[in-house]
């Protein structure tokens, strides 16, 4: 959270809305993450089992907040496009289900931890793509609050897996 907080901290654009949405959005992101762990593994149910208990609750929220944050804009801009483009839009629907299954696959065969491991991966090699490629600009800010949150989700996941290989390497009483 520190790394992400510095890494805004030279942002002009900077908003307390936009932010609070922001850990919003990781906190419910980790309860979902545990939630589907329990489901997949503690429950044994298969990836698209979990997803008829999951997705109902996540419409919910997404539809509470969007109604109440972007309705009138909804209507006057974003509902346009949509009639206008419905192919594109299927399309996309299609490829976030997908990545939806794909979630829980990874967290059944692997966990949660290991789901959060790949989005942060994914995350650096955008970012690196980003300058590389489309020749987007970061600020030393904006390197430090990155590295550091890599750092920190790095040294979590080392210390996770020991704690996690000590209960395994414990005997039995």
């Amino acid at each position: 959270a520190g790394g992400t907080g510095f890494s805004a901290l030279g942002e002009i654009n900077f908003a307390w809305e936009g932010t609070l949405f922001m850990l919003g959005s990781e906190v419910c992101e980790a309860m979902k993450l545990v939630l589907s762990q329990i489901l997949l593994q503690g429950l044994a149910m298969a990836p698209m089992q979990s997803l008829y208990y999951m997705t109902p609750a996540t419409i919910s929220f997404l539809v509470f907040f969007s109604v109440t944050t972007e309705s009138k804009l909804y209507v006057e801009n974003a509902l346009p496009i949509i009639i206008n483009n419905p192919g594109l839009f299927t399309i996309a629907a299609t490829l976030g289900f997908g990545v939806n299954l794909t979630s829980m696959a990874v967290v059944k065969l692997l966990s949660g931890l290991w789901l959060k491991i790949i989005v942060q991966v994914k995350g650096a090699v955008l970012m690196l793509m980003s300058v590389i490629l489309l020749g987007d600009t970061i600020t030393s800010v904006q390197l430090v609050g990155y590295a550091t949150c890599v750092t920190g989700f790095a040294y979590h996941t080392k210390l996770k897996m020991s704690s996690s290989k000590q209960r395994v390497e414990e005997p039995r009483k």
